[in-house]
């Protein structure tokens, strides 16, 4: 606590230096709560981390950091992790494509987006998308997921987009707002300066690019249990979210919709699975991660995954053959 104590000190340099370490602090103790089962980790790890969020919620405000969603985010509680995924600092590209890619093996890299600007020299916030882009118009996803009846979509600004789902300015309006699987690289390249290629997408067959997403919105976002045809390295900016995931041989037990347009799709919803209509799902073996900042998980081809979002965040999915 000494080594982070908040002081009145004016000098932004040395309340910066304390808030790297407050969150050096939150990072060391996030590792040890989710390794290994959760009835092992020893208390003190949860009061590390509760601190380290305190002193790094009060760091923020006396920064001026205009950005209340990283101070909501501080405090997120960690949720008890049974089946964990691997993690692993910035592996070789041979032990990757070894290990997880050839064998088709989940897997969270640490610290491999440390060197983007979106993450250091022109780190992305709220504020900075909004300044940015905001006056842009985009796809906005409206409904909890995909798969609900009422959802629907609509064409507006991304200043307006995170005025009434982000920020919640209208707070009578309970609707969910997603900006969903949006190619945002192509329609505003300036933002494509701010992100690298991770190096592990040269391992793919073909030559060429691979296919960048953005995922934008606020906390309680859905993207239902479903498998895509690629390899995806999902990269966390900003914000935490929940992932679990099935692999492609657990399939028989998934229940997939038998609408082809939805067949990548799982009827089971997840977190409140009716197992009298789909009773083989409670024989589905899964892992899951909670994502966080800096961090990407490799999902490979016809892994079903599931994601919610529990805090305001933005994701880039890279997919790639």
């Amino acid at each position: 606590q000494h080594a982070i104590s908040v002081t009145v000190s004016p000098d932004v340099t040395l309340l910066t230096e304390k808030l790297h370490t407050a969150q050096a602090i939150c990072d060391v103790a996030w590792e040890k709560l989710n390794t290994g089962y959760w009835k092992d980790v020893q208390v003190v790890w949860r009061h590390l981390y509760s601190y380290g969020s305190l002193f790094k919620a009060l760091l923020e405000v006396k920064l001026g950091r205009s950005t209340h969603i990283e101070i909501q985010d501080s405090c997120l509680p960690p949720v008890p992790l049974e089946f964990p995924i691997k993690n692993l600092v910035c592996p070789s590209l041979e032990h990757f494509a070894k290990e997880y890619l050839n064998k088709e093996e989940p897997v969270i890299i640490t610290k491999g987006m440390n060197y983007w600007p979106a993450l250091s020299t022109r780190p992305w916030s709220i504020r900075y998308l909004l300044e940015k882009v905001g006056g842009r118009t985009v796809p906005i996803e409206l409904g909890s997921k995909y798969t609900d009846e009422a959802w629907s979509q609509k064409l507006m600004t991304v200043s307006a987009f995170v005025d009434r789902y982000i920020l919640k300015k209208q707070s009578r309006d309970t609707q969910i707002g997603y900006l969903a699987q949006h190619q945002i690289f192509d329609q505003i390249p300036e933002l494509r300066d701010d992100i690298c290629i991770p190096t592990y997408c040269c391992l793919g067959e073909k030559d060429e690019e691979p296919d960048m997403n953005l995922w934008f919105g606020p906390e309680g976002t859905v993207s239902p249990l479903h498998h895509d045809p690629k390899n995806n390295l999902l990269a966390q900016v900003f914000g935490h979210k929940y992932v679990r995931l099935y692999k492609k041989e657990e399939t028989p037990f998934l229940y997939p919709h038998e609408d082809r347009l939805l067949e990548n799709t799982s009827q089971v919803d997840v977190e409140n699975p009716d197992l009298e209509k789909f009773p083989s799902f409670a024989n589905a073996r899964y892992s899951e991660c909670i994502l966080k900042p800096g961090e990407m998980l490799f999902i490979p081809p016809k892994c079903w995954h599931f994601v919610r979002s529990l805090s305001p965040s933005l994701s880039i999915s890279f997919w790639w053959e």
